[in-house]
């Protein structure tokens, strides 16, 4: 069946028309006879349609390569540095989770108060040190069960507490954001979460609201 050529010549759909002429269906002539009064010959109009669905052009493809490289280092670097931040925001250290309890919520722990945060997350889920330091313990510790603490360059101290697993040796340096185990409920936990202090020393001054500091 001949194609509509008037009406896709009317829509503007000069596409249509040179895709007509290519599959034979209408003579190159007829597409003369409708409403532009000055049309390309055929040949151009077809070598104009090749072109419009030719692929970008190699050069131009490596000219944005090259022109995005020095962003993409930037980003890298930038990257980096977080990384190694010591101080400063932390890192939230887990993930999929809600919060189960807060800082200094009263209740039935040893000290009588809540020294931390719990993000209550299924067992396994990972957790993330919250910024760079040493680790200085990790196995387990009592009532904190599976635990992990890292002292950080500013002189403040994380715990991970309640693991089912520790991913990380005493005495290794670890970057911000970087994976140090898993979500347990090891230790005296009722169910599956993360208990995450912040603290100086050994004094019940010591401790500080993490919420204060993510």
């Amino acid at each position: 069946m001949t194609p509509d050529i008037r009406g896709a010549v009317q829509a503007g759909s000069v596409v249509a028309v040179a895709g007509a002429i290519v599959l034979g269906a209408v003579a190159p002539g007829l597409a003369t006879q409708f409403d532009d009064p000055t049309p390309e010959p055929a040949a151009e109009v077809i070598d104009e349609t090749i072109e419009a669905v030719q692929p970008f052009d190699p050069a131009d493809m490596a000219a944005a390569a090259r022109l995005a490289k020095p962003i993409e280092l930037q980003r890298a670097k930038r990257a980096a540095a977080r990384a190694q931040r010591a101080s400063g925001p932390m890192f939230t250290p887990s993930r999929d989770y809600s919060r189960s309890a807060r800082y200094g919520q009263p209740g039935g722990w040893a000290r009588g108060y809540h020294t931390g945060l719990d993000f209550a997350a299924a067992t396994g889920t990972p957790v993330f040190a919250a910024l760079a330091g040493k680790v200085i313990e990790v196995g387990y510790a009592g009532a904190y069960g599976n635990s992990i603490v890292i002292l950080h360059d500013n002189g403040r101290k994380t715990r991970y507490a309640h693991l089912s697993s520790t991913d990380v040796k005493q005495g290794q340096k670890v970057l911000r954001g970087e994976h140090i185990g898993e979500v347990g409920s090891t230790g005296n936990s009722t169910g599956p979460h993360l208990h995450f202090e912040v603290f100086t020393g050994t004094g019940e001054e010591s401790f500080r609201n993490p919420a204060d500091f993510l």
